[in-house]
């Protein structure tokens, strides 16, 4: 997951751009602030999102306004906390793997039957890719049998 870098202020009386939406809620979704709703992810700012981002100025000692600035304190920690998160998972599952396969398991493979590189993973079998540790909002990271991981 890349940085958040927002184009304009998201707040509840501002027209967001839809970028930064998809950004924001991307970012609460990994930090575990936002929950997919039924409907699904879309490009506009919806009640879960402004409660996510709430949520995470208050339990990170923000100023709690529900508002998110281009290079705000509310976006500096964002990116900060996930950058965080995203080397903790990348480390966890760099060991995982190195631990099966020092006990002679192979790592994840792609289409071809090629095994994937140590830090990579298979995506339902077909291309081995980075593995970044944060998945998308209403995707679901699970084990690869070997020890890689999948999103499904």
């Amino acid at each position: 997951m890349k940085n958040i870098r927002l184009r304009g202020v998201v707040d509840r009386a501002a027209r967001a751009d839809e970028n930064d939406t998809l950004q924001i809620k991307s970012a609460l979704g990994a930090l575990g602030y936002y929950k997919t709703p039924g409907y699904g992810v879309t490009p506009y700012p919806d009640e879960p999102m402004f409660d996510g981002i709430k949520k995470y100025q208050r339990d990170n000692k923000l100023r709690v306004d529900g508002v998110m600035k281009p290079g705000g304190e509310t976006e500096d920690s964002m990116n900060n906390r996930v950058a965080d998160v995203q080397a903790t998972e990348r480390a966890r599952h760099g060991a995982k793997v190195r631990r099966k396969q020092r006990h002679g398991q192979p790592g994840p493979t792609d289409a071809a039957g090629k095994i994937c590189p140590d830090g990579y993973y298979s995506t339902n079998e077909k291309f081995c890719v980075p593995f970044t540790g944060v998945c998308m909002d209403n995707w679901v990271c699970r084990p690869y049998p070997s020890g890689g991981g999948t999103r499904g």
